[in-house]
């Protein structure tokens, strides 16, 4: 055999027992809230990166959001779309 053929498929054996060929996961999420006049009321947002689940990083953004001083009407508008739905 060829020693080529057995060093790559040796190197591939090592590289998945190291985890190289196991899927990565990094979740996110974006919260926005704004009224219908976001030029008197500006925006409130909320970002999350690299969370390890869907759920964790929506809950940390709109946590992020809800704490905005930027737009505290735009925040309270966001904080009431969350809670009815």
């Amino acid at each position: 055999m060829n020693k080529g053929i057995v060093g790559c498929a040796l190197g591939a054996v090592l590289l998945a027992a190291a985890g190289g060929l196991s899927p990565a996961s990094a979740e996110g999420a974006l919260a926005v809230g704004m009224t219908a006049s976001v030029k008197k009321d500006g925006v409130a947002f909320g970002t999350a990166i690299n969370y390890k689940s869907e759920e964790e990083a929506r809950k940390a953004a709109l946590d992020y959001c809800h704490k905005f001083k930027g737009a505290p009407k735009a925040v309270a508008v966001q904080a009431g779309r969350h809670l009815q739905g």
